[in-house]
């Protein structure tokens, strides 16, 4: 009996330490919406970091690319709660996200490196929302 509450116990606590999965709303149209302006966003992270690999060894500078690619950018944003709508109002997500977007693409690459981007109200929305 002893064992058994134990065990009991040990579950209970493991169920309630697990973190509760976000349910997500789909809306093609966001999806398709959301990647090209993610698109736009991983050009320019892109494009203000080149020269910084030529400072890498070989096998770094592989990673760092592989890291950058559009590709891996834009499989990562598909795994996340702005894509995916969850975590918050879905229409105020696509707003936040959208001004964010148009924020990061004005910026410059300072502005990018410094990530002084994150100041701004929307990103800083985002951003709560992502580490959900």
């Amino acid at each position: 009996m002893n064992k058994l509450s134990i065990i009991l116990t040990i579950a209970i606590f493991l169920l309630s330490c697990q973190k509760k999965k976000l349910k997500g709303l789909d809306d093609p149209a966001w999806k398709e919406k959301s990647l090209s302006m993610t698109l736009s966003v991983c050009e320019k992270i892109l494009t203000c970091s080149e020269g910084f690999e030529k400072k890498l060894s070989p096998t770094s500078e592989k990673l760092f690319k592989e890291e950058l690619s559009k590709e891996k950018c834009l499989d990562t944003f598909k795994k996340s709660n702005v894509y995916n709508l969850r975590g918050g109002d879905p229409n105020l997500i696509q707003e936040q996200y959208e001004k964010c977007s148009i924020k990061m693409q004005n910026s410059n690459c300072e502005e990018i490196q410094s990530k002084s981007f994150l100041n701004d109200d929307a990103c800083k929305a985002i951003q709560s929302i992502q580490s959900l």
